[in-house]
């Protein structure tokens, strides 16, 4: 080292010990270090770069005595003099802190102080050691740190070179995680400095390190070894040195007992590490071929296929079984196996298939999943549909809908609707089956046809609304919102509302309170049409009394007393929706089949043009009402409760009366007053 080396990180040091000493005494840094009284974490981390600056600067002054002789005056003695009061500041600093050769040796590595490091390093500590220095609030737990993997971790490329040049330092040394080998093909993939890894795994290998420990994963708590390691980081060129070791085991097992590296190769769709490992004779188990097949990965099924080791559990139809479930949309891998003589009709059995779809044919479980275009494409190619429709327990109408074929579904619906509640073994009706695959069209045919919207499917109350919204298929949760009769309220492990807020399902949030937003749009227009129809029948009265308006005991003419009926008429409506509980039925009956003397009545003012006028608003009004309370009526009929209208038996009662009668109704009022803008009802 020469004095400018020596003065530069002279300086250094220099700082750190101003900075110390400026923000706490000795004993408040001895406290922090031995983990007692409180703390900062600032004042923490000043602490753990105070602590080795004694050791370093002692260092900085056996390196200038060495090289003393040599240095001109004055430049020697201001040198000596600044080594001299460091040395007398970093012993007051670090008094009592014990700190040791190792302690020092990690804390260099940590904050990459080459210093510090050769500092350490001169001492001949005990590289293998655990450091147990620790500083409470920063170092948690029992652990350790060992200077060839706290390297590795921190990516000190140099000092790891430096390390392994030391006689007698154990490359195999390790912690709970594994060694410094594991880290290093861990890490790989993410350096910039892959080239100067490669070489110094290179050495690794070279000095016969083990490359077959298998470390502990910290995240999956599983066994890898550092070829496992080195496969899933992509990286080729790491996998190739790696099996250049002569005690490289290709096969060595994980904690299931399947060779890792090729499992891993498979897992990630590592083709080329594939390739690699079996020119190397990998072996090949039935489970890395199902995996291909599971995931997708047809280019490495075809490589294993005629290396897997044959044994009772392999088949064709378990790696169809895989193909079927891992579906994501491709056929390929799934035509490649039958035309291998897979059996499409073989009841699902592997490894890997979840319980509930064990037992049953490949075209039974893409039904089950709603995976419609998976059952048409099986069916294209000899799929036996009598075999699912026995494991299923479903019609044809359930089977015609699962498979999307429409024009069978209408035929069938024309020829008759008694399948329509008719449920397979799961509980499922036909109108589940079409809203779980998301299908608009069908799901409206079959509504319309007469499903119960409301049927559950299973002991916990599913709905076809809870299915949509568990499904994020906003479209049909519009669709069905809309529909009569529709159980908003519906309970499985909470309303649909509440499911699609708890997944955070924002369209179908939305979606939800704007359809609660519209029942104050309804009460608001319920509120003018009341006005316009008091407003009109006070004026239409003005006008009644001035046409009427004739000598005592004259007897009343016919039009000025079908006047005085149809003005009666209208008062006797606007009693009934101004009573406490009104029999909305009656009024629907008097607007749309008024008395004969009433409809006599209206035949008779056919010529009056401002009576006709009168009557053509308070109708229109009269049936706005009703158009706004229908609205309510559908959420009554859901199961939001409003403060007037809050027993549902009598909601449901009342939108059924109204429906038909207000949708026959409501060209007729917009036509004659263009009051509101037109309601969409169900």
């Amino acid at each position: 080292m020469n004095p400018t080396e020596i003065e530069q990180n002279l300086s250094s040091y220099i700082y750190k010990l101003k900075k110390i000493k400026s923000i706490n005494s000795v004993v408040g840094l001895e406290a922090i270090i031995i983990g007692e009284g409180t703390y900062s974490f600032f004042s923490a981390q000043v602490a753990k770069k105070a602590a080795p600056i004694y050791f370093a600067i002692d260092y900085l002054n056996k390196e200038f005595n060495k090289i003393k002789q040599t240095i001109e005056e004055p430049i020697c003695s201001s040198l000596e003099t600044k080594i001299s009061n460091a040395l007398d500041d970093a012993r007051e600093v670090s008094c009592n802190l014990q700190i040791t050769a190792e302690n020092a040796l990690n804390i260099a590595i940590e904050q990459n102080d080459m210093c510090l490091f050769e500092a350490a390093l001169s001492t001949n500590p005990n590289i293998n050691k655990e450091n147990q220095f620790k500083i409470p609030y920063i170092h948690k737990g029992n652990q350790f740190e060992i200077p060839l993997i706290m390297a590795a971790e921190h990516k000190r490329l140099d000092m790891l070179k430096e390390l392994l040049a030391i006689k007698g330092i154990d490359i195999n040394v390790a912690n709970r995680y594994g060694t410094a080998l594991h880290v290093l093909c861990k890490n790989y993939h993410r350096s910039k400095h892959r080239e100067q890894i490669l070489e110094i795994i290179r050495t690794f290998i070279d000095m016969r390190a083990d490359v077959n420990a298998q470390g502990v994963d910290e995240y999956d708590q599983t066994k890898k070894s550092p070829l496992c390691l080195a496969v899933e980081s992509g990286c080729i060129e790491l996998v190739e040195l790696l099996l250049t070791s002569k005690d490289i085991d290709i096969n060595l097992r994980d904690e299931k007992f399947l060779p890792q590296a090729l499992k891993a190769a498979v897992n990630h769709n590592f083709i080329d590490a594939v390739r690699l490992l079996l020119d190397k004779n990998a072996e090949v188990h039935h489970i890395h071929f199902y995996k291909a097949c599971n995931k997708g990965y047809l280019p490495i099924a075809k490589m294993l296929y005629p290396k897997c080791i044959p044994d009772e559990k392999f088949n064709l139809e378990g790696a169809l079984a895989e193909a079927i479930y891992g579906y994501q949309g491709n056929y390929d891998t799934i035509d490649w196996l039958l035309s291998l003589g897979a059996d499409i009709n073989t009841k699902m059995y592997s490894s890997f298939v979840h319980d509930y779809a064990k037992k049953l044919s490949p075209l039974s479980h893409s039904i089950i999943s709603n995976n419609t275009a998976l059952a048409q494409h099986l069916l294209e190619n000899g799929a036996d549909k009598e075999i699912a429709f026995n494991e299923l327990g479903c019609t044809e109408l359930y089977f015609s809908v699962a498979t999307n074929d429409i024009a069978k579904v209408k035929q069938i619906l024309k020829e008759s609707t008694g399948d329509l509640e008719k449920k397979d073994k799961g509980g499922n009706t036909p109108l589940h089956c079409a809203v779980r695959a998301g299908n608009i069209e069908l799901t409206e045919l079959l509504i319309k046809a007469g499903a119960d919207v409301n049927s559950k499917r299973n002991h916990c109350g599913t709905t076809v609304l809870h299915d949509a919204v568990i499904n994020n298929n906003a479209a049909i949760v519009r669709q069905l919102l809309y529909t009569k009769g529709i159980d908003l309220h519906a309970y499985n492990f909470g309303n649909a509302y509440t499911i699609a807020r708890k997944q955070k399902f924002t369209e179908i949030i939305g979606i939800f309170d704007d359809y609660t937003r519209s029942l104050s749009q309804f009460a608001e227009m319920i509120n003018i049409a009341k006005h316009n129809i008091k407003d009109t029948l006070s004026q239409f009265e003005k006008y009644v009394n001035s046409k009427t308006a004739v000598q005592s005991g004259s007897a009343t003419r016919p039009s000025e007393q079908a006047l005085i009926d149809i003005l009666n008429h209208y008062k006797r409506i606007q009693s009934s929706f101004e009573s406490k509980d009104p029999d909305f039925s009656e009024v629907i009956k008097k607007v749309s089949q008024p008395p004969s003397e009433i409809e006599k009545a209206f035949e008779l003012i056919h010529e009056d043009s401002k009576a006709k006028e009168f009557s053509s608003k308070l109708k229109a009004a009269i049936v706005l009402i009703l158009l706004s309370l229908t609205g309510i009526g559908l959420f009554i009929a859901g199961g939001l409760m409003l403060n007037n209208y809050s027993k549902r038996g009598h909601a449901l009662k009342f939108f059924s009366t109204t429906y038909d009668v207000v949708s026959k109704t409501k060209e007729e009022m917009e036509n004659s007053v263009n009051l509101i803008e037109p309601i969409q009802l169900a």
